[in-house]
């Protein structure tokens, strides 16, 4: 995703980054792709400084358990998914009672999470009443001690200019998977729909 190479992009220009991607596609896939994890871990870890993961869950909770174990800084940078549980909409790792655990036992033994907005650190959702009535890291993991810096995505406007003439009354908006039902509740779009006309 675009906002992952950003991320990566922003690190790499101020420390050396060893990227370990973790993708596993097929299910079948995932007991050699952990293995390979484990052993780029013990590799890696102990001449680092900190391990960084994106997104908490599954992917995240051999990375940040070696971190641990070797006193390094783990840090979850925690971008949606793995802040709710929406069991109508099919989103959310908290959905999920194994992914859940996962995520929420990253969060519980990683050293910061860096959300990147304070409703993903707890809210109550107000545009339909249908799943659990608050969302976010706190509502998921009561007593959490560890520390949450809320950070939200920066762009540079430099690199972003209008041009031509501006139409009145027009706007663009862009979501990945906006031709499912349930995204476009998530993201809103029903809502943009209804009042457009």
């Amino acid at each position: 995703s675009s906002f992952v190479k950003n991320d990566q992009r922003i690190l790499e220009a101020v420390f050396d980054v060893r990227v370990i991607a973790f993708a596993p596609g097929s299910k079948w896939k995932v007991p050699f792709l952990l293995m390979g994890l484990l052993f780029s871990l013990l590799r890696e870890v102990p001449r680092a400084h900190a391990v960084v993961c994106l997104f908490a869950g599954h992917h995240a909770l051999l990375p940040i358990v070696i971190a641990r174990l070797f006193g390094k800084r783990g840090i979850v940078i925690s971008n949606g998914s793995d802040c709710v549980g929406f069991p109508s909409l099919n989103y959310g790792h908290f959905r999920k009672r194994l992914l859940g655990w996962s995520t929420r036992t990253c969060f519980r033994l990683c050293d910061r999470i860096i959300p990147l907005d304070a409703s993903l650190v707890h809210h109550v959702p107000t545009y339909h009443d249908i799943d659990p009535p608050a969302q976010g890291i706190l509502h998921f993991c009561p007593g959490l001690k560890t520390p949450i810096t809320v950070l939200g995505y920066g762009f540079d406007p430099e690199q972003w200019k209008a041009k031509g003439e501006r139409l009145p009354k027009r706007f663009i908006t862009v979501a990945s998977g906006a031709h499912q039902p349930s995204v476009q509740v998530l993201k809103g779009l029903d809502m943009i729909l209804q009042v457009a006309p």
